[in-house]
């Protein structure tokens, strides 16, 4: 293999990312358990949003495990005794080529499913010094060359504070260490950032390696994907970044997203241990789940207790201040509500449309509590009032300006052929008249359309105090829009 082929299959092998989208998506919250009963309710409303152009279900939990993070569970004590043993044995079984690969293949796979077993006990580094080196070994021994660099490649992402003792491992791994090294050395260095919003005492973890507490700033980092995890009072998640050549990573961590947020199946959910929590977490974690992938909206859905009668509520959030937009409510009590009214409130979450032949109810949106932000909002181009003003009087302005020219221009023909020297005059007059005229409209007006051009595409924002939010309320024999207009 020669040193192109080695640094592509060192960066080749690492690289990974996923795609943002730019539609809704749905997701379900609760405090404490998810119901048993959601799935006749909440799940045929989910199937409603789906059908309107919401990503959920299985899609959604690929999407954001695959994108933002995936759970952070670690094992058990014993299971992770267990795994350094077979680690151990991995290492040392003989032949390694054939054996051993297998299990160490088997163990690495563990622990990167769930990397939190080595960040929560440090003493386990060692057993995945010696997966990592059996790895690449084994596969230098089965001439897969790609394979004994992949493995290499990751011994020194992730162990750039241990050198490779000659003495218990041999030269083998020491000099294939030194090669891959000076591959990897012949890129460009990445920086990652990770900062944690909501725990200054959170623990940050790179590659199972405890960074710092509250923030980590890494720099001089091989190209590679860094799997990183913060614990604290609260555990998060798996997050995967992908450290490209001479990139500088971003990474924010909202421990209480986190710590609520469940993935699995075909449900996303953020679970909150009480009520309270739920009403002062969910707007963030909503906002946090949808800026992560950049969805436009998020639809939050569950079932709640409202006036003490259980109620299948919904509501659509801002995807990127988990500002609340509308919501709506079921009534479950005394009977289940009708598939037509669960399709009047999916209806009612994705497009703002009221259907007063159903009882929509509920007076308590399902978020409570808004995301502090500055005050203002993000104004739609096509809702930039004053930006079309500019364009279009702009244009006008421009086009009698033009007009004007070529007018002008016509005048000054009809001069030069006209024999009547006071008409022949008279046109020229007029035609310097409009072409002055012409000469000034012309640019002015091009440069007021430009002026609203800029302001269109510019990022415009305006005060929230007139933003539109509104909730169906319905009584007994009413349904009505509350809010502000």
């Amino acid at each position: 293999m020669n040193s192109r082929m080695l640094t592509l299959a060192i960066i080749g092998a690492a690289a990974a990312g996923g795609t943002a989208i730019a539609e809704p998506i749905a997701i379900e919250s609760y405090s404490g358990a998810r119901p048993d009963d959601a799935s006749t309710v909440v799940d045929p409303l989910l199937g409603d949003l789906a059908k309107r152009g919401f990503l959920t279900g299985g899609a959604l939990v690929a999407r954001i495990e695959q994108d933002v993070s995936r759970s952070g569970d670690a094992l058990s004590r014993a299971e992770s005794d267990g795994l350094a043993a077979r680690a151990e044995d991995g290492f040392f079984e003989p032949p390694l080529a054939e054996c051993g690969e297998a299990v160490l293949e088997e163990v690495w796979s563990t622990l990167v499913k769930q990397p939190s077993t080595v960040a929560e006990r440090q003493e386990l580094r060692d057993a995945e010094i010696k997966v990592l080196l059996g790895l690449s070994l084994a596969n230098q021994r089965l001439d897969n060359q790609e394979g004994s660099i992949k493995y290499m490649a990751e011994f020194l992402r992730s162990f750039p504070d241990r050198e490779i003792s000659r003495a218990q491992y041999g030269p083998e791994p020491a000099d294939l260490a030194k090669k891959v090294r000076a591959e990897l050395e012949r890129s460009a260095r990445g920086s990652l950032r990770v900062e944690v919003l909501d725990d200054t005492g959170g623990v940050v973890f790179v590659n199972e390696r405890y960074v710092s507490v509250g923030s980590a700033d890494l720099d001089k980092l091989y190209p590679g994907i860094y799997r990183v995890i913060v614990r604290g009072k609260l555990n998060g998640r798996v997050h995967e970044v992908n450290v490209e050549p001479g990139s500088k990573k971003l990474l924010q961590v909202r421990l209480s997203t986190e710590a609520a947020l469940k993935t699995g199946g075909r449900s996303t959910s953020l679970i909150f241990p009480s009520e309270e929590d739920r009403s002062t977490g969910e707007a963030a974690g909503a906002a946090s789940i949808g800026s992560a992938i950049r969805a436009s909206e998020v639809a939050v859905v569950g079932i709640r207790v409202v006036n003490g009668r259980r109620t299948l509520i919904g509501a659509l959030v801002a995807a990127d201040t988990g500002r609340p937009i509308r919501s709506g409510s079921l009534a479950m009590d005394p009977v289940a509500p009708s598939s037509k009214q669960v399709a009047a409130l999916g209806r009612f979450i994705a497009s703002g449309e009221a259907d007063p032949t159903v009882s929509v109810g509920g007076d308590v949106p399902i978020v409570d509590k808004p995301v502090a932000d500055d005050g203002y909002e993000r104004v739609p181009w096509f809702k930039d009032t004053w930006g079309w003003v500019l364009t279009g009087t702009g244009v006008a302005v421009a086009g009698v300006g033009i007009g004007l020219l070529v007018n002008a221009s016509g005048l000054d023909d009809d001069a030069d052929a006209e024999t009547d020297e006071v008409k022949r005059n008279d046109l020229r007059d007029r035609a310097d008249s409009r072409r002055t005229m012409g000469s000034i409209l012309a640019p002015v007006g091009a440069a007021v359309a430009l002026v609203g051009i800029v302001k269109l595409a510019w990022p415009n924002r305006q005060r929230t105090s007139n933003r539109e939010s509104t909730h169906v309320a319905v009584g007994m024999n009413w349904v009505g829009l509350e809010g502000s207009f």
